[in-house]
């Protein structure tokens, strides 16, 4: 957009005006350029000044010494744990995306209404095999971290229920320890410079198509 009305400015000065003509109507208005970009970045403020965090934790599986020792990790019995990693990778996709994990996951942060399998209102993706990754962005910071001290608490239900429903060789343990991070996510000076530079273009635009009043003598 910024592109497209700088190159019509530079046409209409090629076509209605020479250099000179074009810089003595800047200099006689100026002050029109200077307020407009007042204007422009008090309008941009809530935009420019937009920061938000992004809170984000991994999960994934234990196996403990006993099953280390057992067969699962043994030449002929390796498929059988890339199979399980797999697919405890693949169920955990699939309950932290339904409405039963994220009403849990939710409730903590105020989120209600109706859920969606199909679009969690957190980002929910698979890392390697046995591990996923949540994410959660909110302007506020303590909501950030409620949102990952409940996705903890909705993944160690997550492996009870795993662990319930399998044979002993095949439970997991919950992981004691979590890879997890908050970062502030704030406008790059790039967009914050963009108002002030759509303001000057837009002020060179109308300088060029506003006539210049003559005084007759």
């Amino acid at each position: 957009m910024t592109r497209l009305i700088f190159g019509v400015s530079l046409v209409i000065i090629k076509i209605y005006m020479t250099f000179a003509e074009f810089k003595n109507r800047i200099i006689k208005r100026w002050y029109f350029l200077v307020v407009l970009v007042v204007v422009i970045n008090f309008l941009f403020i809530p935009f420019v000044s937009r920061q938000d965090y992004t809170g984000s934790v991994s999960f994934g599986m234990n196996l403990n010494s006993a099953q280390l020792d057992d067969a699962i990790l043994s030449g002929q019995d390796s498929l059988v744990y890339s199979a399980l990693t797999e697919e405890f990778s693949l169920y955990l996709l699939s309950r932290f995306s339904s409405v039963e994990i994220q009403s849990l996951v939710g409730s903590p942060l105020g989120q209600t209404g109706n859920f969606d399998s199909q679009n969690p209102f957190y980002d929910v993706t698979s890392q390697y095999a046995g591990f996923v990754s949540l994410s959660y962005i909110d302007k506020d910071k303590n909501v950030v971290e409620n949102f990952i001290t409940a996705a903890v608490n909705a993944y160690n239900a997550i492996v009870k229920e795993w662990n319930q429903a399998r044979l002993p060789v095949f439970q997991v343990q919950a992981m004691d320890e979590f890879n997890q991070s908050i970062t502030q996510n704030v406008q790059s000076a790039q967009v914050k410079a963009l108002p002030t530079v759509i303001a000057i273009l837009i002020g060179l635009f109308l300088i060029l198509i506003i006539p210049t009043k003559t005084v007759k003598k």
